[in-house]
């Protein structure tokens, strides 16, 4: 297929919807379809992409492999070597380390989580993070 879209809707009802450049299932009942270019988006604002993935029906779920790009709506902008999307419960993670940077500061870990329902980001294993001090900042400011 030839830019493929796909949506849906998560349990709690978010929308996403996932396109591609181009999709081939592989011969075989359950085989997974592989992506070209894959985008996926969330009514929340979670854009992430990559240069490849594949996505499977039973369960829902969608893997991107490559330099994964994810970013959201208030400005945070992430990075990592794979991930996976569930997509009944609208929640984005993976083991293979993560590396990001927003407003709040920038921070790096070797697991993550991402999810939709409640927004929160929760990071595991070696975590490290800079959170610049505002007001310092302010006082040095001309």
């Amino acid at each position: 297929m030839i830019n493929p879209r796909f949506v849906g809707r998560t349990e709690s009802g978010g929308p996403y919807q996932l396109s591609a450049e181009f999709a081939e299932r592989r011969r075989g009942e359950g085989q997974p379809i592989e992506l070209i270019a894959p985008v996926y988006r969330t009514e929340a604002g979670t854009i992430m992409l990559a240069p490849g993935g594949s996505m499977t029906s039973k369960p829902r779920s969608v893997v991107f492999d490559g330099e994964v790009l994810f970013s959201d709506r208030d400005g945070n902008r992430f990075s990592t070597p794979d991930m996976r999307v569930d997509l009944s419960q609208g929640r984005l993670y993976g083991n293979a380390g993560v590396t990001g940077a927003g407003p709040l500061g920038v921070l790096q870990a070797d697991a993550y989580e991402l999810r939709d329902s409640d927004r929160a980001l929760v990071l595991r294993g070696n975590v490290r993070g800079q959170i610049p001090d505002r007001n310092q900042s302010e006082e040095t400011a001309p």
